[in-house]
């Protein structure tokens, strides 16, 4: 298998498994009352970590764009 169809499999697996998940909560949303309260803390967790990563990825990009840009003047001046 090339890449490119790795890639095109692994994208549909996990919309095909998004769509299931989605359909077996709309399914059984009734039963879960006692879990939406754990759910909607999970969620807001996730939410956290997603923007902590988010600064964390930025904060590293700008650092690499620096230390990129510093190396090259360096060179540059050599």
């Amino acid at each position: 298998m090339n890449k490119k169809t790795v890639n095109n499999s692994l994208w549909l697996s996990g919309l095909v498994t998004g769509a299931l998940v989605g359909y077996f909560l709309y399914k059984n949303r009734d039963n879960m009352d006692g879990q939406k309260e754990k759910l909607k803390t999970l969620v807001k967790d996730l939410k956290v970590v997603a923007s902590d990563l988010k600064t964390r990825l930025i904060s590293t990009s700008n650092e690499l764009v620096n230390s990129t840009k510093s190396a090259l003047e360096s060179a540059n001046e050599n």
